[in-house]
């Protein structure tokens, strides 16, 4: 379903003249969807990493370099997913700033596990690296948009573009922000209108379904074996 469509059905819904075009439009109608559009689809990517905006990053320590670039549709890291793949070991990300002036300023300049602190920007890796390991990671990217051959994007340029979203809830959003932007529904009156309940349970729906809306379940208690050897000590075990 294409933006243009997407405009042509929520103003159709409401009752509104069917725009023939909304990007580069001067009609007020097509302007004002275009817009709610790009509000819509960019507040339903912040509110949950959907698997189609979930990309994997890779990068090699070079040694003796402690800054590396992020990808240039780099939105946001998935938490735990950064690991050294060499050494098969997780990277302790992301660090705050005070935690990494710590790690800077003390005597710490060496050791198997490595911290990330994003600034600029850049990934910084401290203590810095003195091997060649790879690195991969998981991240959510900026690129909400696809052209209709199914290149991402980070923005809307032509009528024939799509949201990498699920076009139906960036239809049904778009629609209740044009309800209220007409004052067809009042603010005071939307939380608890049939659409807005509608909507937020499709929403929800939709997360469920999603990769990333199932949980996992532990059968071994609170405890994660797995983290529990990703931390076990590599040498110099104790005699007794």
């Amino acid at each position: 379903m294409s933006i243009l469509t997407i405009a042509q059905n929520v103003a159709t819904a409401t009752g509104f003249s069917s725009p023939t075009s909304v990007v580069g439009s001067a009609d007020e109608l097509a302007i004002q969807l275009l817009s709610l559009i790009r509000e819509e689809t960019r507040s339903l990517s912040d509110r949950f990493p959907w698997q189609k905006l979930v990309k994997r990053g890779t990068f090699p320590f070079v040694s003796g370099t402690e800054s590396y670039s992020l990808p240039t549709d780099f939105k946001d890291f998935i938490p735990g997913t950064i690991w050294n793949y060499t050494a098969r070991r997780p990277l302790i990300a992301p660090i705050s700033s005070q935690d990494y002036e710590i790690q800077k300023n003390y005597l710490i300049s060496s050791g198997i596990d490595k911290m990330v602190y994003v600034y600029n920007n850049l990934i910084y890796i401290t203590p810095t690296p003195s091997s060649a390991d790879t690195i991969n990671y998981e991240y959510t990217t900026l690129n909400i948009y696809q052209t209709s051959g199914g290149v991402g994007k980070a923005a809307i340029t032509v009528d024939t573009d799509v949201t990498t979203i699920p076009e139906y809830l960036v239809e049904m959003g778009t629609k209740l922000r044009f309800l209220v932007a007409k004052s067809l529904i009042s603010t005071a009156e939307l939380q608890g209108s049939y659409e807005a309940l509608d909507y937020e349970a499709q929403i929800q729906r939709a997360i469920l379904k999603d990769g990333f809306g199932r949980k996992q379940l532990s059968m071994s208690g609170r405890s994660n074996a797995w983290w529990m050897g990703a931390y076990t000590q590599d040498s110099d075990y104790p005699s007794a």
